[in-house]
């Protein structure tokens, strides 16, 4: 088997009935979501085994960034606090071992490609629209300074995200997992895994909204003790369970359950939804 490459530094260069309670905030972009659907089909095609073939890291300026996205099709992505003011993305390639490794080029560009404004930066898996998309993986580790926005759509694999604050996280997943604990949420929060487990856990204090839905699978959301607003948690199929801090009383409904309610003052709506599986808000 090839060893990979050491890291190289480059620079500069849901279901209908949910649809009319999504949150008030700019919606995920599902062109990659869309396209897990051709990743499972078409499963078959490779060998089913992957090996890294090429690691590479680029590094750019923060300043004036306020977005940051990242748009994956197979394999992960992970954020986390940047030491200093710069974003960094760090990305293992893996490609299928039925191919050699001479086809993966050298050079992060050719795997991630970085569009960008005066405000604004996304990362996209340059292999996710091609013929071959399914003989690649990209294991995606993003260094983020405090306080900007994160929207994430991966197409099939986890997302995982640590930050002591942000402004508003939203991830989208077709298959897989999301595993987002943060301290502050300056804004909202919008996870969605389409298959899967969906984990959320926002320690101190959120500004807006809190939305978590899975349509088959696991969902847990952990908001902070002081905590307001409105209420809206179900599943249809399967368990809801609810902390009692919250004084919401569970009804039941068939082979599912639901809870509605209201503490304190706050306009804000925080929703917890499972079409099939387990609902917990902790």
């Amino acid at each position: 088997m090839d060893a990979p490459e050491r890291p190289e530094s480059t620079r500069g260069n849901r279901p209908a009935e949910w649809e009319d309670a999504r949150p008030a905030v700019s919606p995920v972009h599902h062109h990659l979501v869309l396209g897990a659907v051709l990743l499972l089909c078409a499963c078959t095609t490779h060998s089913g085994s992957r090996r890294s073939v090429y690691r590479g890291v680029t590094v750019l300026p923060s300043t004036g960034i306020q977005s940051i996205v990242v748009r994956n099709g197979a394999g992960s992505v992970r954020v986390v606090a940047a030491h200093g003011d710069a974003i960094t993305l760090d990305v293992d390639v893996l490609l299928d071992e039925a191919r050699p490794q001479l086809d993966a080029q050298k050079n992060v560009l050719d795997h991630v490609l970085v569009h960008s404004t005066d405000s604004r930066v996304e990362f996209v898996d340059a292999h996710a629209s091609k013929g071959d998309a399914n003989d690649w993986e990209l294991r995606i580790t993003l260094h983020v300074p405090a306080g900007r926005s994160l929207e994430i759509d991966q197409g099939m694999g986890e997302v995982t995200v640590v930050l002591p604050d942000t402004r508003d996280l939203r991830v989208a997943n077709a298959s897989g997992s999301i595993h987002a604990q943060v301290a502050v949420v300056d804004g909202a929060l919008d996870l969605r895994v389409q298959q899967g487990e969906v984990e959320a856990e926002v320690r101190d204090r959120i500004t807006g909204e809190a939305n978590v839905e899975t349509i088959t699978g696991q969902a847990s959301l952990a908001l902070p003790a002081a905590v307001e607003g409105s209420f809206e948690l179900s599943c249809a199929t399967g368990e809801l369970q609810v902390a009692g801090r919250y004084g919401l009383p569970v009804e039941r409904l068939g082979q599912g359950a639901r809870a509605h309610g209201r503490v304190g003052e706050r306009a804000s709506t925080h929703r917890l939804r499972v079409s099939q599986g387990s609902a917990v808000l902790r």
